[in-house]
């Protein structure tokens, strides 16, 4: 189960990845995608789990 704040720590890992793919222009799409792919999935299962 996940708490509120496993949540919140994800969403703003999520958010952070996002704003560096914002500024990031084509300096490493691929590693940036990677890392946001893995911010959502940990968002996701974080809010499927809370309790």
């Amino acid at each position: 189960m996940s708490t509120i704040e496993e949540v919140r720590a994800a969403e703003k890992k999520m958010n952070e990845v996002l704003e560096s793919l914002k500024k990031a222009g084509a300096q490493d799409p691929n590693h940036l995608g990677t890392e946001l792919r893995k911010a959502t999935d940990d968002y996701a299962r974080a809010v499927r789990e809370l309790d």
